[in-house]
C-alpha cells in the first residue's frame, strides 16, 4: 500500500515523510515525540500535538499538528480547535486559543 504523503514523524522539529509504517508506529508510540506544548488553565489544558498524519484532504501543505482544549481526560466542544501545517506554527497558533480560555475563564 502506498501512504506516500500521509504518514511522518519528526526530525529536528522539521515533518518528514515515511512510507515505512513500522517506522511510524514505532516513533508514535513515544508521547514526548508527539507534544509540542501543553498548557493548564485551571481544569483545562489546551494541548498542542504532532498528528503524524495528514490531514490537508485536498492539494497543498499537510495539516500535521491540532491544538485542542481538556476538561480533565475528555475534549471541551466548548472551545474551537486548530491545525497547523508547521511546528513553529504549532508553537504561536495555541497562544490564541489559551487567551481565548483565560479570558472567558475571566469573565465567568
Amino acid at each position: 500500500m502506498n501512504r506516500s504523503g500521509l504518514l511522518y514523524i519528526l526530525e529536528n522539529q522539521v515533518s518528514v515523510p515515511t512510507d515505512n509504517l513500522l517506522q511510524w508506529g514505532q516513533w508514535m508510540e513515544d508521547p514526548n515525540n508527539k507534544q509540542v506544548a501543553s498548557t493548564e488553565i485551571d481544569e483545562l489544558r489546551v494541548s498542542t500535538v504532532f498528528l503524524g498524519v495528514n490531514n490537508q484532504f485536498n492539494e497543498g501543505q499537510p495539516f500535521l499538528f491540532e491544538t485542542l482544549v481538556f476538561k480533565g481526560e475528555e475534549l471541551d466542544w466548548e472551545y474551537d480547535g486548530a491545525r497547523y501545517r508547521t511546528w513553529s506554527e504549532a508553537l504561536a497558533g495555541p497562544d490564541a486559543i489559551v487567551e481565548l480560555v483565560k479570558a472567558q475563564k475571566t469573565d465567568k
